[in-house]
């Protein structure tokens, strides 16, 4: 779950994942994401299957060097969310410029 709060009006978002992955190092730490459930819009669909670039890994599909500019995350076009960097969030019609992020993360056989 990727729970938001926006910088301006202070209003909370949530995006839940049906199925969360990610590889090992050997195949780039890539993400793997699906099943949107939530009122922030898909952010992280965008990210689905990129592997993840840093400061010394640049593994984005951008020109630029995404890692390097903004700090680590699963970068296509440097970013439609991130949670690293510049807060930001793609609900799908609009940005959200965020205040407050949490990500939470259980393994799949905890319910």
């Amino acid at each position: 779950m990727v729970q938001v709060e926006t910088f301006n009006d202070k209003k909370n978002y949530i995006a839940e994942y049906e199925a969360f992955n990610i590889d090992d190092e050997a195949n780039l730490y890539t993400l793997h994401v699906y099943g949107y459930s939530g009122n922030a819009g898909d952010g992280l669909g965008t990210h689905n299957g990129l592997p993840f670039s840093t400061k010394d890994k640049d593994n984005d599909k951008s020109f630029g060097f995404c890692g390097d500019i903004y700090g680590g995350w699963w970068y296509h076009d440097c970013r439609l969310a991130d949670l690293n960097g510049w807060m930001e969030w793609f609900t799908g019609n609009k940005w959200l410029f965020l205040d407050r992020t949490e990500m939470k993360i259980k393994p799949a056989s905890v319910n």
